[in-house]
């Protein structure tokens, strides 16, 4: 269930970023969009890819999700901040994403 819960956040996250991307005033709110919405459809499927895998984790899979996660999540909050101009927005659109991947990192554990 958590795994699903995650795979809709997101992909969800991913495509609100797409939008982002596409209607940008700036150079750089387009480009960190784009790599965050990579990122965060990148994490989506990733997700799926665990929900199918009957095989023990390994620790450094749980890490890179982990980097991923955050990485994804502090690009995301810049483009969105920057393209709003607000700070606290942007924590309520990819906020549930980065609690999401805490879950599941010490969830893992």
């Amino acid at each position: 269930m958590l795994e699903i819960l995650s795979f809709m956040f997101f992909t969800g996250g991913g495509l609100v970023m797409l939008f982002i991307a596409a209607f940008a005033t700036t150079w750089a709110q387009r480009i960190a969009a784009l790599v965050g919405a990579i990122g965060y459809g990148l994490l989506g499927f990733m997700m799926v890819e665990r929900m199918s895998v009957d095989i023990k984790r390994k620790t450094s899979d749980k890490n890179f999700l982990m980097v991923m996660t955050l990485g994804s999540f502090l690009i995301n909050y810049y483009a969105l901040s920057s393209y709003l101009k607000n700070y606290f927005v942007p924590l309520l659109l990819v906020g549930p994403g980065l609690l999401l991947g805490l879950w599941i990192y010490f969830k893992a554990k």
